[in-house]
């Protein structure tokens, strides 16, 4: 019966919080900007195989310690002949006291290649150029 109680407190905590969630306006360009991760270091990384395995490892700074990662996201741009793959890391303090505390640390983010096409991929994370790959299928 203890466990039953305890499950049941946290479903009605989980509910009352949502239900105090108020929607938030979406983000101003310049907010959006403010928010992006410190890229140290950015490579685009080829493999052998089919589908073709494609990654890039990423160096991330951080300078608080409540610093966490608040969203990666990938888009694709046609630019002439070549497309652009644009990772952007987003960041996010959590707590009402953050200490400076700077860390950096290596993700390595794998690219979904399978339904890439023939051309040359120009790889960039939050701006800075992780290089590029060609496919000549």
């Amino acid at each position: 019966m203890k466990v039953m109680t305890g499950f049941f407190l946290v479903f009605l905590t989980s509910v009352f919080l949502s239900a105090c969630n108020t929607p938030q306006p979406p983000l101003t360009e310049l907010e959006m900007a403010s928010d992006l991760a410190i890229i140290e270091y950015a490579h685009v990384e080829v493999g052998m195989g089919s589908p073709t395995p494609v990654s890039v490892t990423v160096d991330v700074h951080f300078e608080k310690a409540c610093s966490q990662i608040k969203s990666i996201e990938q888009t694709l741009t046609r630019e002439g002949e070549n497309t652009r793959i644009s990772i952007s890391i987003r960041e996010v303090e959590f707590g009402e006291t953050c200490v400076d505390f700077p860390q950096t640390f290596r993700l390595i983010l794998p690219i979904n290649a399978s339904g890439l096409g023939k051309g040359v991929y120009l790889v960039e994370v939050n701006g800075v150029d992780a290089g590029s790959f060609e496919f000549k299928h």
